[in-house]
């Protein structure tokens, strides 16, 4: 039997889940740059046009302002007044209508002329919204923590968890700390080294390259069938005093609510493929035997999601009890929207993104109301004995309904599925060569066999940006307007395109790592030890985010 075993995990190395997440609620996941300037966009007739910087360049020399933006952008005006005004001014023989395609890399509904900057939702060269696979697997990530720490305090009857102790002495020793963001990166630290790093391996290695969590892989998620609707929409703080009175928070000088402009998916469906490495998780039992894992089956992408589920449920319980009659109408509004989604929601709820809160990115809510005051007071802003979080972010979508931010859906099974199987651009970004593909309990459709990214669109006035050319004939743009130069094509074999592939260009690194994971084994083997020789010398091995796919493929070399 365990020879039997063996052979199957050496030739099934990898268990594939294809997941659908059902937008419920805003999900808003930002970009590195954060907040866009009214310089960087354009307000037209109910839609924002965010700005092509190359576009913008060879506008300006073609009408010959150039010299005027300059003289703006220094004197401020360009920031006061957006480049809406700079164009009211200065190109009055170009209405904004036809002037902002010209200018834009792609438009988005919703936003108002004065709201002075907004948050867009993040996308890739091609101008694809997506959720990142690295902000799926936070969520998994906080959940498996806090599905072991759970199970700790499931042998206490009552009281406080066992832990608390110890995080107060952690509490007590950063109230000096002065970096608010420092302080959270100490208190949580050892709770990962202690529950997540502390795997042994034959190798040895830092504490990052002993985390279970290695075994867990998450390819970003892309709309299903290209179609998800954003919106610039306006985002508000419902906060709650201590005696249960709720009130929107409002701006400290200028008066009326304090509200953030974000880009946010409002209506869609986003899939992905999670992924669990079970040759790598072997390594790992075979060096620490005595260690196990919070599920009650084997490890398998399905069983980090049911550990979601129930600490969303958990979660869910807490949100409903926060929100009281007293105060403004909007809490009323957001507790109802919480009970008839627990009603009407047949499948799995899972939260991410800006707006999720304290409580579903942390393990707080085991923690004791006093512990939380304490942690927030001490990492974030001093609050006193006020609720800790007091404040949640949500969406005033009229006088009648109020909504939280970063709610998804995970249909089961026996659910209603969406109609196709495939997202429209599966990223490449976990090594699969051999896959099993799990017993579709939490799989909205069958699963999606691995293959290469649908035809994206170019990037225009629509939301979703996309384009009947091959990814190949484009030229990748990104979030701010910037367009690479064109590459020359790369050879048709695997080394060959492993030594001339730029190794800092993502789209180019993930198309070839697709496919590497189709092509044979020798080969790809050959192409991953190639990539790893080039990053080595240019020494990028140790930062590069493709360094666990290129090893994947040198396992058993």
């Amino acid at each position: 039997m365990a020879t039997q075993a063996s052979a199957l995990t050496k030739a099934q190395p990898v268990e594939k889940l294809t997941v659908h997440f059902n937008v419920l609620s805003p999900i808003h996941i930002g970009t590195r740059e954060g907040a866009l300037l009214p310089m960087e966009y354009l307000y037209h007739q109910g839609s924002i046009w965010v700005v092509d910087e190359s576009k913008l360049g060879r506008f300006l020399l073609q009408r010959n302002l150039m010299d005027q933006f300059i003289q703006e952008a220094f004197s401020k005006n360009l920031k006061k007044h957006g480049l809406s005004g700079f164009f009211e001014r200065h190109a009055r023989n170009a209405p904004l209508n036809q002037l902002a395609p010209e200018v834009a890399a792609y438009s988005v509904p919703g936003g108002q002329p004065d709201m002075g900057e907004f948050r867009p939702f993040v996308r890739d060269g091609f101008g694809r919204v997506y959720i990142p696979g690295t902000s799926i697997k936070g969520v998994l990530r906080t959940a498996y923590l806090y599905a072991v720490l759970k199970n700790e305090a499931s042998h206490t009857q009552s009281g406080p968890h066992p832990r608390e102790r110890e995080i107060e002495g952690r509490i007590n020793g950063l109230k000096t700390e002065r970096n608010r963001e420092r302080a959270k990166k100490f208190l949580s630290a050892e709770l990962q080294r202690n529950l997540l790093q502390s795997w042994d391996l034959a190798c040895g290695g830092s504490e990052q390259n002993r985390d279970i969590l290695r075994c867990l892989k998450v390819r970003d998620a892309y709309p299903l069938n290209d179609k998800v609707q954003t919106r610039v929409i306006p985002i508000s703080f419902l906060c709650k005093k201590s005696d249960g009175t709720h009130y929107l928070s409002q701006k400290p000088r200028e008066g009326g609510d304090s509200t953030v402009w974000v880009e946010a998916v409002v209506e869609g469906t986003f899939v992905t493929e999670i992924l669990w490495d079970q040759r790598l998780y072997e390594a790992f039992q075979r060096e620490n035997p005595k260690k196990s894992l919070p599920f009650s089956r084997t490890p398998s992408p399905k069983e980090f999601l049911i550990l979601a589920m129930k600490m969303n449920k958990d979660f869910l319980a807490h949100e409903t009890a926060f929100f009281g009659s007293k105060g403004v109408s909007e809490a009323g509004l957001v507790r109802s929207w919480y009970e008839k989604t627990k009603e009407k929601t047949k499948g799995a709820l899972f939260r991410i993104g800006f707006g999720s809160g304290m409580l579903s990115t942390t393990v707080n809510l085991l923690w004791s109301e006093k512990l939380r005051q304490e942690i927030r007071n001490v990492c974030g802003h001093d609050r006193g004995t006020e609720p800790a979080p007091k404040s949640r972010r949500v969406w005033v979508k009229s006088k009648k309904e109020c909504v939280p931010m970063g709610w998804a859906e995970i249909p089961l099974a026996d659910s209603a599925t969406p109609d196709a199987s495939k997202p429209s651009s599966p990223p490449a970004k976990a090594s699969d060569h051999s896959v099993k593909t799990s017993p579709p309990s939490i799989v909205t459709a069958p699963s999606v066999t691995t293959t290469t990214p649908s035809k994206p669109k170019t990037a225009t006035a629509a939301p979703s940006v996309a384009s009947s050319l091959p990814p190949s004939s484009l030229k990748p743009t990104s979030p701010r307007g910037h367009v690479p130069e064109a590459k020359p094509s790369a050879p048709s074999d695997l080394v060959g395109q492993a030594r001339s592939v730029q190794l800092t260009n993502r789209l180019a690194m993930e198309r070839l790592l697709k496919s590497m994971e189709n092509a044979e084994e020798v080969q790809a083997r050959q192409a991953a030890r190639v990539l790893k020789e080039r990053m080595e010398r240019e020494r990028l091995w140790k930062s590069t985010r493709f360094r666990t796919d290129i090893e994947a493929f040198l396992e058993e070399d």
